[in-house]
């Protein structure tokens, strides 16, 4: 078991994180500080980064990328990512990922418990067979499965989708990590089971303590399920906003976009639905100044260059202590109406 982090350390600091994949990077100085017990959200289009963050703080990137800048510390310990003994202590014992797909991240023949048992073993070794088993059970307890004892003898085939996701969160938490990066956690399960994946994250960190850092493209899931969110573009952060002023209060002209092209209840029939403009610029050839500019319908000629200033919109009041600072990356942060 890994000791419990300090209240007084963030569970996750990263510091101007960057990967490249050859001479394109991909993530461009990423700032990101998430503390015990708190949830943090991550969305954007597909290729802006998110999931390329989530496996670079792992080590675990495909074959051609690389951490190529910034610091990433868990509950105050550096991450050498470079040492990959280090590396394969801290996968697991302070650091987990659940990945998109339990399908094709479950070893189809092997059984839930011998994969279960393979990440205890591998941070407690010495752990007797019978400890194993009843830690085993225990998760899957703890995770919502129902006959433990009997599950555990059988493979990831005979599990429902929503099942087999349960089970890799039991393999993820398995050596009480400090944080919990949880990869599209809900994509392909249906709207019930999809709820019942993010109470049990919820649970997870009511029970445990642990950090959440939330990777999706539901917008609506992380203003419900998260303390903040950070919305990416082209391998930056461009915006990190408090949960609850996500859709009244969004600042960036993208994540303004991304809120008014969601699907809304009540809408007349056949008006057409809002969509951002072109798409976005690939990482190799990205252009001059703000990335979203060319798409952006607030930008002035300004926009085009040197890199845009992060704007504080607000700061948390001294009656909401804790509350998250709101910072866009944006000439006109303060212009873009809000609500």
């Amino acid at each position: 078991m890994s000791a419990a982090p300090s209240p007084a350390l963030p569970a996750l600091s990263v510091e101007g994180l960057r990967v490249a994949y050859g001479d394109v990077e991909v993530v461009r100085g990423v700032d990101l500080v998430v503390r015990p017990g708190e949830k943090v959200g991550v969305v954007g289009e597909s290729g802006c980064g998110k999931s390329t963050v989530a496996l670079a703080l792992m080590g675990l990137l495909a074959a051609g990328g690389s951490v190529t800048g910034g610091a990433v510390t868990v509950s105050g310990s550096r991450v050498d990512y470079h040492d990959e003994r280090a590396l394969d202590r801290m996968r697991g014992s302070q650091l987990s990922l659940v990945f998109q797909d339990p399908l094709t991240s479950l070893d189809p023949v092997k059984s839930i418990g011998s994969q279960i048992a393979e990440a205890l073993r591998r941070h407690s070794p010495r752990m007797s067979r019978a400890a194993v088993r009843a830690r085993c059970a225990e998760l899957l307890t703890a995770v919502g499965v129902p006959e433990p004892e009997r599950r555990l003898r059988q493979y990831p085939h005979e599990f429902s989708g929503g099942m087999r996701q349960r089970a890799l969160i039991a393999v993820a938490v398995a050596n009480d990590p400090a944080v919990l990066i949880a990869d599209e956690p809900t994509t392909a399960l249906d709207v019930t089971t999809q709820a019942q994946v993010v109470d049990l994250l919820d649970s997870l960190v009511d029970g445990l303590g642990v950090a959440v850092v939330l990777v999706t493209h539901d917008i609506g899931l992380v203003s419900e399920f998260c303390d903040r969110v950070l919305v990416m573009y082209a391998g930056r952060v461009v915006e990190e906003v408090p949960s609850d002023v996500l859709f009244g209060g969004a600042a960036h002209p993208y994540t303004r976009a991304l809120l008014e092209s969601l699907p809304v209840p009540g809408r007349p029939r056949g008006e057409d639905l809002a969509w951002i403009p072109g798409a976005p610029p690939p990482l190799s050839a990205l252009p001059p100044g703000c990335s979203f500019a060319p798409r952006c319908a607030w930008a002035q000629p300004e926009c085009s260059v040197g890199t845009p200033p992060r704007v504080v919109v607000s700061e948390p009041s001294v009656a909401a202590l804790g509350t998250a600072l709101h910072t866009a990356e944006c000439r006109r942060a303060l212009e873009v109406p809000r609500g």
